[in-house]
């Protein structure tokens, strides 16, 4: 594909696991970007996450928590 003809929004998913999740979400609140989904549960995943995009609209980057415990 050509890079100066693709479409915005079509591009790729990034995930980023952190060790402190509610620390990158505060940090994340204070940057100037499009928050695409807010904290939430993933149960199929079994960790919270969030999700961004990139300045350009491109891309998607999802930060992750740890893997919750299960009891």
């Amino acid at each position: 594909m050509d890079p100066n003809n693709g479409e915005v929004g079509n591009g790729l998913l990034l995930f980023f696991r952190v060790s402190d999740f509610d620390e990158a979400w505060e940090r994340t609140q204070s940057l100037v970007i499009t928050i695409g989904e807010k904290p939430h549960l993933n149960l199929l995943a079994g960790h919270n996450e969030l999700s961004v995009r990139d300045l350009d609209g491109y891309y998607y980057v999802t930060v992750c928590s740890p893997y919750l415990s299960k009891h």
